[in-house]
């Protein structure tokens, strides 16, 4: 589905490519891709539309338009499109290393290029909870009204995306095959282990 709405977006994209230089119509093409990456990673709406595309791996509209244009103004025997996907992720990346929404998403995914050429693990939900800081974290869920208290269910401490995923004792079990060995697992190592273990 994302494919087939990326090509409707992108047609013609060589002629029209100047006009996203326009915030109006970037904005609208990009609501569309926001709610198209939320669909594909399991996203709640809150999340921000630049991490949700980082965590879908779903390239920045105004940067395929971009990237279409290059290779229409190029020669058609000179034309690389590897090279200009390569060009094209590292202007993500150099946009997504800049300060703004998303930050526990930042920090968790750190290199786009890596993230999106990964050989396995999907994402799903949970995953997306976990990524996103957007979840089912008390903390969260109180700023949107949906709880009572900041309070973890299992041990009352702050219930923040950080405490459930690297500090709970509720979880330990979980995170005992990651930390064998002396590992540890932090927010800033967490997608490098599981980038380089299938394990993991």
């Amino acid at each position: 589905m994302g494919s087939v709405a990326h090509s409707i977006m992108l047609y013609g994209a060589p002629i029209w490519g100047q006009t996203m230089q326009v915030d109006s119509y970037k904005n609208k093409l990009r609501r569309i891709q926001r709610r198209l990456a939320m669909r594909v990673c399991g996203a709640y709406r809150t999340v921000s539309c630049e991490a949700a595309l980082v965590i879908a791996g779903v390239i920045p509209i105004e940067r395929l338009v971009t990237e279409r244009v290059r290779l229409y103004q190029q020669r058609a025997d000179q034309r690389d499109p590897k090279l200009e996907r390569k060009k094209t992720i590292n202007e993500w990346q150099e946009e997504w290393t800049a300060p703004g929404k998303g930050a526990w998403t930042r920090r968790m995914i750190r290199n786009i290029g890596t993230w999106i050429a990964r050989e396995h693990g999907e994402v799903n939900y949970y995953l997306t909870q976990a990524l996103s800081g957007h979840g089912i974290f008390n903390t969260y869920l109180y700023a949107i009204g949906k709880a009572n208290n900041k309070e973890c269910h299992y041990c009352g401490t702050i219930d923040t995306p950080d405490h459930a995923i690297f500090e709970c004792g509720h979880f330990a079990a979980d995170r005992a095959p990651a930390l064998e060995g002396g590992n540890t697992l932090t927010q800033d190592n967490l997608i490098e282990r599981m980038l380089t273990s299938k394990d993991e």
